[in-house]
């Protein structure tokens, strides 16, 4: 008697679970894409000298000054947050200028991006 019970108890848990009071899909949202719809270039490569200064791509590590993440090989040279950080930015910034041209969002929500020809010289 107590199995019944407690198989008729599941039973109408289980309808309850799929049961709702109202549909939730009424109110579909409209994407509003407008806010980033065109073309948008890649930020150009700024340099001081021969030191990279900023460009198209940024890291933001967090850690404490001084951090270290390791030693250059072959070396005794400790690589810290902020070195590896400033070599990712400039190596990442200066392919991604010369491959990536242009990028469009559109408002139905595709994607369009022009880049360089095949085997373009990245310096």
């Amino acid at each position: 008697m107590k199995k019944r019970i407690i198989y008729i108890f599941m039973m109408v848990m289980t309808v309850a679970m799929f049961t709702s009071c109202s549909n939730s899909d009424d109110d579909k949202k409209s994407d509003d894409n407008s806010a980033i719809a065109g073309t948008w270039n890649a930020a150009p490569i700024v340099t001081n000298g021969d030191y990279f200064v900023s460009g198209p791509v940024l890291f933001d590590w967090q850690a404490a000054a001084g951090t270290v993440l390791g030693k250059s090989l072959g070396t005794d040279n400790e690589i810290t947050v902020a070195q590896a950080a400033y070599l990712g930015q400039s190596m990442g910034s200066s392919y991604l200028a010369a491959l990536l041209k242009s990028v469009t969002f559109n408002s139905d929500g595709s994607i369009s991006a022009v880049y360089s020809d095949f085997g373009a010289s990245v310096n």
